[in-house]
């Protein structure tokens, strides 16, 4: 059945080698000359103003107020509308994505005037690493790097290009124009945004900063914690673990009527359209376009990009296939395998400090979910990724541990340490689900001495620290205070909006109780935040790393005021949480 949808997905895309003409995601440019010079335009607007993500070109008729694009009573009339004048209007933003380190997706989208929505238009786009100069997107020379990438209504005015031929660990701001036919002389701009290159696997680096998220529900909140991480200009990289939408109508998990965060369309997605209008709905929000300005983003898919709890059984073929389309569509990611279809797992390496690996623990190879049946939940050939999938992702730790790199890091969505209650598992959606799929891979871990793992996660609207260890609850094989029995450390970071567990059930005032049971039950646990929304800052350097866990004040309401919750490190060479602060 997988191999079958994944063929079709490919299929459905024309992603089988067509020329870009048709190609509906992804345009692949390699830079030789610069390409010829646009028409001269005034510079776009800095990265983080939100007045700039709001309007999103620089060719505006009027300086009538902007609309409080966060609002829904704003966004409806713009959603996927023709644009309201004669131009070409960038009201979605721009974003950069997969990082590399000679290369870089780029990713905009274009509302035309509604008499032209049936061409297809040519934009070009455009690096500069003159970081200063917002005018040297006028002029030629080694920093300016060019381009041009088709879009058209196929892919809902979506323009993607991989830019390739780039100058390794380079910062550069980079911007879209789009001519007007029926104003020759009046380009449209995009904002400008700013993004980098990594550096090659082999060179020296000391430190990198990641910002990382999960779980974006518009109707239960502001995007607070998106904007606050665009106000950051020393992160490197923001990595976002899943959920970045919700695909319930409003009611089905949160109600946004009190705030103006309704979702459109206001139903369970089920279509492509369906989804291609939440997802272009989501980025009309100024907090996340400002993140994504800011930004290289690396993002991987979790369940509420499709439906709750999905996995990789035939009965979810429809949802996960236009769930897909529209996810390669609207994120900046790069398609790697395409004779693979959607195969979403994939890594990246920062010199030699890091290797991001990006696994895919929602769709591909994942088993039914939600078993409970103990004989079913403990087959020993259960998985959660899927064998071919497994496989990868074994050679990958080894190879990374090979090269010398001094972390590996894990994007994973659902909670790999077990948690739970009186010695019941608090959820089997997670590993806790798959529990033989773990004990494969700690066991990989220990029997091939691999060091200084970290694995990521979101999901589950909560902060955590784990330890991780073959079995946490036998206090033989393992201690919290003492060098014995863990092999990794496990980050999970807040949601951005989503309401915890204890939220949705209005008893969020017993989170202080919650934590202290929580701590009681779980040996391994260093750190827990069950209700506060947020983001995780990990400085990585070359003799440890520092997670720091931070919090929103108030996420119904717009604000940028935020607190540090805790601080947690992993010295290298540990494979533990050495120390961890509260505040």
């Amino acid at each position: 059945m997988l191999g079958s949808l994944l063929s079709t997905l490919g299929s459905a895309v024309g992603l089988t080698g067509a020329p870009l003409s048709v190609s509906p995601n992804l345009a692949r440019v390699s830079f030789g000359a610069a390409a010829a010079a646009a028409e001269p335009a005034p510079p776009a607007k800095p990265a983080g103003d939100a007045a700039a993500a709001a309007d999103g070109q620089t060719t505006a008729e009027s300086h009538a107020p902007l609309p409080d694009l966060r609002l829904t009573s704003s966004q409806t009339p713009l959603i996927r509308s023709p644009s309201t004048s004669r131009l070409i209007e960038f009201r979605h933003g721009i974003a950069s994505g997969d990082p590399l380190s000679d290369s870089i997706i780029l990713w905009t989208k274009i509302s035309p005037p509604a008499h032209a929505l049936g061409e297809r238009f040519t934009l070009r786009f455009q690096l500069s690493t003159d970081l200063a100069n917002p005018a040297s997107f006028e002029t030629h020379g080694s920093h300016l790097h060019e381009g041009l990438v088709e879009t058209d209504a196929s892919i809902d005015f979506v323009a993607k290009v991989d830019a390739t031929g780039l100058p390794p660990n380079t910062r550069f701001m980079y911007r879209f124009i789009a001519p007007n036919a029926d104003a020759p002389d009046s380009p449209s701009v995009s904002p400008t945004g700013f993004t980098r290159t990594m550096p090659r696997s082999t060179d020296d680096l000391a430190s990198l900063r990641m910002a990382v998220v999960s779980c974006a529900n518009m109707v239960d909140g502001f995007f607070n914690a998106y904007v606050n991480i665009s106000r950051r200009p020393e992160i490197d990289v923001v990595v976002h673990l899943g959920d970045y939408i919700y695909e319930y109508a409003d009611g089905g998990f949160g109600s946004g009527k009190a705030i103006d965060r309704m979702p459109v369309p206001n139903k369970a997605l089920q279509t492509l359209d369906d989804y291609r209008t939440r997802h272009a709905q989501y980025k009309l929000d100024p907090d996340l376009q400002a993140a994504h300005q800011a930004h290289p983003w690396i993002v991987v898919w979790d369940d509420h990009e499709f439906a709750d709890n999905i996995d990789s059984r035939e009965k979810w073929h429809d949802l996960t296939l236009a769930g897909m389309q529209a996810y390669f569509e609207y994120l900046p990611i790069r398609q790697e395998r395409l004779g693979d279809g959607y195969k979403i797992y994939r890594t990246f390496q920062f010199g030699n400090l890091l290797d991001l690996v990006m696994v895919d623990t929602r769709i591909i190879g994942r088993d039914e979910t939600d078993v409970r049946d103990s004989g079913r939940l403990n087959d020993p050939k259960r998985s959660i990724m899927g064998p071919e999938q497994e496989a990868w992702f074994e050679t990958q730790l080894s190879e990374s541990q090979l090269r010398g790199a001094a972390w590996r890091f894990v994007g994973n969505q659902v909670v790999f340490s077990p948690i739970k209650v009186l010695g019941v598992p608090v959820s089997v959606d997670s590993w806790d689900g798959y529990p033989a799929n773990r004990q494969r891979v700690i066991s990989y871990l220990e029997s091939q001495s691999i060091s200084d793992t970290v694995i990521l996660t979101g999901d589950i609207h909560s902060s955590f620290a784990f330890d991780i260890a073959a079995d946490p609850f036998d206090k033989s094989r393992y201690s919290r205070s003492e060098p014995k029995g863990s092999v990794a450390v496990e980050l999970v970071s807040p949601a951005v909006t989503s309401r915890s567990a204890l939220e949705y059930l209005h008893i969020g005032a017993m989170q202080s109780a919650a934590q202290k049971f929580f701590e009681s039950q779980e040996p391994h646990m260093h750190y827990v935040n069950v209700c506060d929304n947020g983001y995780i800052l990990i400085n990585i350097t070359q003799t440890e790393i520092t997670a720091e866990f931070w919090y929103t004040e108030d996420v119904h309401k717009s604000t940028v005021v935020e607190r540090l919750g805790a601080r947690v490190v992993s010295e290298r060479g540990s494979n533990r949480v050495t120390h961890s602060e509260i505040f």
